[in-house]
């Protein structure tokens, strides 16, 4: 699984992440994900973009791990808190 080749990212299953789950499944028939990340990965080489890969991971995962953040009301007069400061802690440190 990518999720653990990425240790750094804090990278979890797809089917974990707000963003991606919205759908019945994080699964698209006929699509290879392990296929279509390594042309990925070919295509920074191709383009020469290869120092800028892990930035551009890093932005990724940021953004992910953002959309699980979560929020509880204090009250009609109190603002918003968020429910998992631990997951603000990952994207503070991704970002």
């Amino acid at each position: 699984s990518c999720h653990k080749s990425f240790p750094q990212f804090h990278l979890l299953p797809a089917s974990e992440y707000h963003y991606l789950n919205r759908g019945n499944s994080v699964v698209i028939e006929g699509v290879d994900d392990k296929q279509s990340f390594e042309a990925l990965q070919q295509a920074f080489s191709k383009l020469g973009i290869e120092s800028e890969r892990k930035d551009c991971f890093q932005v990724l995962a940021a953004i992910l791990n953002l959309g699980n953040i979560t929020f509880v009301s204090q009250g009609p007069k109190d603002p918003s808190k968020i429910s998992n400061p631990a997951q603000l802690e990952i994207v503070a440190s991704l970002l």
